[in-house]
């Protein structure tokens, strides 16, 4: 394959992804790129140019600790399956 095809099959793929998701992936074939050069010693091309990383947004979002979530999950309110616990008359 030259660099070209390989441009052509990266963006055919992947082209309409997400910037994120763009990355991750040239970089995957890169990598592999990379390990068939250097390791195996086979003639294989390079990402082209073409395939530049793309900048991605920032996200502001942040995950929620833990804590933030446990009580609620206590509380019963998506009930047993988010607790793992069992549901059991009171007579058992």
């Amino acid at each position: 394959m030259t660099e070209v095809e390989i441009g052509e099959v990266v963006e055919g793929l992947w082209g309409t992804a997400g910037e994120s998701t763009w990355n991750r992936n040239r970089a995957a074939v890169n990598s592999w790129l990379s390990w068939c050069r250097d390791k195996k010693r086979w003639a294989a091309p390079a990402v082209p140019s073409s395939c530049e990383r793309r900048k991605e947004h920032v996200d502001a979002t942040k995950d929620l600790p833990k804590a933030a979530t446990g009580s609620t999950f206590r509380a019963g309110c998506c009930g047993a399956a988010a607790t793992g616990r069992t549901r059991t008359s009171a007579g058992s």
